[in-house]
C-alpha cells in the first residue's frame, strides 16, 4: 500500500474527536471538489459528443417537407429482421391530412385517416410512374415461327 492508502485506511480511533472530524471533513470536501470537476468534465465532454454527432447526422440528413394533399410513402417499422428479403420497405401511398409541426404530419388513406402521427424521416414522397399502353412487338423468333 502507498502511505496516501495507508492514511485514508488508517482507523481514526487512536485521534480525538476534533482531528477525526477535520480529516473526515477535509476528505469530504475533496471528494465533492473532485465530484464537481468530474461532473463538468463530464458535461463538456457531452456537449462536444453531441455537436459531434450533430454535424454527422446533419451532413446526411435530408430536408422533407410536404404540403397537404401530397402523396407520400411510409416507412414500414413492422419489418422484422427474418423477413426483410421480400417485405416491402415502403407502405403506401397515402395523402398528407394534416401538418401537424414543422416535421410531424397526420396522413390519411383514400377516405379513412390513419391512426397517429408520422415523422418526416420515416416519410418519402410517392412519384407515379406513367401508364405504358401496350403495344405488340414482334420479334425476330417469331418471324421465324410463323414462316
Amino acid at each position: 500500500m502507498t502511505a496516501a492508502s495507508e492514511e485514508i485506511a488508517a482507523p481514526l480511533d487512536d485521534v480525538d474527536e476534533e482531528t477525526a472530524y477535520a480529516v473526515v471533513s477535509e476528505r469530504m470536501e475533496d471528494f465533492t471538489r473532485m465530484q464537481a470537476t468530474a461532473l463538468t468534465f463530464a458535461k463538456q465532454r457531452m456537449k462536444e459528443y453531441k455537436q459531434a454527432m450533430k454535424i454527422r447526422y446533419d451532413a446526411k440528413a435530408k430536408a422533407r417537407q410536404f404540403m397537404v394533399g401530397d402523396k407520400v410513402m411510409v416507412h414500414n417499422e413492422a419489418l422484422s429482421p427474418m423477413s426483410t428479403d421480400l417485405a416491402p420497405h415502403w407502405i403506401g401511398p397515402y395523402a398528407v391530412d394534416k401538418r401537424l409541426g414543422y416535421d410531424t404530419y397526420k396522413l390519411r388513406d383514400e377516405a379513412l385517416s390513419l391512426p397517429g402521427v408520422f415523422h418526416a424521416n420515416r416519410l418519402k414522397f410517392y412519384y407515379t410512374r406513367p401508364r405504358l399502353e401496350r403495344t405488340s412487338i414482334r420479334h425476330e423468333h417469331e418471324l421465324w415461327y410463323q414462316s
